[in-house]
C-alpha cells in the first residue's frame, strides 16, 4: 500500500509540472485519467462538447508505456521474453499510478491479455480480449455496469474497432493516410461515446464530432509528452522539459513525414533531414530565447526522426540479409557509442566558451555531413 501511495503522489505530482489550473488538471487528466483538480465549470464545457472520453485511460496510454519499456530494454539487449515481463511491469506500474476507474482496468486488462498471448505465442483476437475485460470487469463489480467511466471506456474502443476502419478506407482516397487513421478514430470515437454522453449526463453535443476531430488527434501527442516528461521530470526537472520537447518533434514527424517523403521523394527529404538541423542549431545559438529554444530542438527532433527512418530504409535496401544484422550492430555501436563522448565534449565546450558555443560546434560538425549526402546521388527506390 505505501509503494501505491508514493507511486502515486510522485506521479502527481510530476504529470503536469509547470502548469496550473484547469490547463493541468485537463494534461494530468489525459495522462493519467479523471479530472482531479478541474473546475466544474471546464468540466461542463467538455462534456457539452463531447471531450469527456480523453479524461479516461485509453489502451493507446498503456501502449506508450509499454513500447517506451520494450524499447529501453531493447536497447540493452534485453531477450524477448525479458522484454515482454518488462513491458507488463511497466503497464502494471502505470495503471496503479492512474486515478482508479473502469477505464483503467478495461485498458490495463487488454494490455496484459496482449502480453500474455505474445508471451503464449499465442495471435491476438481484439474483440476476445475486450469481452473478456468486461466479463472480468462485471465478474467484480456488477453494479459498474452503470458507471458511465466503464461505458465511455467500451464504447470508444468499439467505435475504434468498428466504425473507425471503413471510414479510414474512405477518406484515404481523399486525405493521406496518417491523417485519414486519425479524422477516422476522432469520428469512431466521437459517434460511439455520443449515445453514452446523452443518456450519461442529458445532453448530445451538436460540435462533439467536430471538436473530436481536432482534439483527439491532438490527444496522442499529449498523452505521449506527458508520460515521458512525468517519468524524465521524476530524475531531473529540466531533463522532463527537454525530453517532452523532443518526443514532440518525433511525433509530428511520425504523422506527417511519410506524406512529406511521398511528396518531395527520398533524396530530398534527406538533404532536408540534413540542413535543416545544422540551420536549427545556428538559430539556438544566435537567439536563446525559451520559446525560439522549444521551436528549434522540435524541429531538430523531426528531422531525426525523418533521417532515422529514410537511413534505415535505405540500409535495409543495400545490405544483403545475411550481413545485415553485422552491419546495423557496427552502426548503432558507432552512432550510440559516440553519443556519450559527444556530451562530454559538449560540456568541456561549454564551460570554456559558454552555453551558445556547443550548438554552433554542432551545427559545423552537421555541416560536414551535408555534402556528403547532396552528392551521394538518389537512394535505391523501395
Amino acid at each position: 500500500t505505501g509503494g501505491v501511495v508514493l507511486i502515486l503522489g510522485e506521479t502527481g505530482r510530476n504529470v503536469a509540472a509547470g502548469l496550473s489550473g484547469d490547463l493541468a488538471a485537463i494534461v494530468r487528466g489525459m495522462a493519467l485519467g479523471g479530472g482531479m483538480g478541474m473546475s466544474e465549470d471546464t468540466a461542463q464545457r467538455m462534456r457539452d462538447a463531447g471531450l469527456w472520453h480523453l479524461l479516461a485511460v485509453s489502451g493507446q496510454n498503456v501502449a506508450v508505456v509499454g513500447i517506451g519499456m520494450a524499447a529501453l530494454l531493447g536497447a540493452v539487449g534485453a531477450s524477448r521474453r525479458s522484454r515482454l515481463l518488462g513491458m507488463g511491469v511497466a503497464m502494471g506500474t502505470y495503471c496503479l499510478a492512474c486515478d482508479g476507474g473502469a477505464s483503467v482496468a478495461r485498458a490495463g486488462l487488454m494490455g496484459g491479455l496482449a502480453l500474455a498471448a505474445d508471451l503464449g505465442g499465442a495471435p491476438r483476437l481484439r474483440w476476445h480480449a475486450l469481452l473478456l475485460a468486461l466479463a472480468v470487469l462485471l465478474a467484480w463489480d456488477p453494479l459498474s455496469v452503470d458507471d458511465p467511466g466503464l461505458q465511455l471506456s467500451f464504447a470508444a474502443v468499439c467505435g475504434l474497432f468498428v466504425i473507425a476502419p471503413p471510414v479510414g478506407r474512405w477518406l484515404r482516397g481523399w486525405l493521406p493516410g496518417p491523417v485519414a487513421d486519425l479524422v477516422a478514430q476522432s469520428a469512431g470515437a466521437g459517434l460511439a461515446t455520443a449515445p453514452v454522453l446523452a443518456s450519461g449526463f442529458g445532453n448530445l453535443s451538436t460540435v462533439g464530432l467536430l471538436a473530436n476531430l481536432i482534439a483527439v488527434p491532438v490527444a496522442g501527442p499529449v498523452v505521449v509528452i506527458a508520460i515521458v516528461g512525468t517519468v524524465a521530470n521524476s530524475l531531473w526537472a529540466p531533463l522532463g522539459v527537454l525530453l517532452a520537447v523532443v518526443g514532440a518533434g518525433s511525433i509530428i514527424a511520425s504523422i506527417v513525414g511519410g506524406w512529406v517523403v511521398e511528396r518531395v521523394g527520398r533524396r530530398f527529404a534527406m538533404i532536408a533531414a540534413t540542413v535543416l538541423p545544422v540551420l536549427s542549431m545556428t538559430a539556438v545559438g544566435l537567439v536563446p530565447v525559451t520559446w525560439w529554444v522549444v521551436l528549434m530542438v522540435t524541429v531538430q527532433a523531426a528531422m531525426v526522426t525523418v533521417w532515422s527512418v529514410l537511413a534505415v530504409t535505405v540500409r535495409q535496401q543495400l545490405v544483403p540479409a545475411h550481413e545485415f544484422g553485422r552491419v546495423n550492430a557496427v552502426f548503432r555501436w558507432c552512432s550510440w557509442g559516440a553519443m556519450p563522448i559527444g556530451a562530454a565534449l559538449g560540456g568541456v565546450v561549454a564551460s570554456a566558451l559558454g552555453l551558445r558555443a556547443p550548438w554552433f560546434v554542432a551545427a559545423a560538425l552537421v555541416l560536414l555531413a551535408v555534402p556528403v549526402v547532396v552528392t551521394a546521388g538518389d537512394p535505391p527506390p523501395p
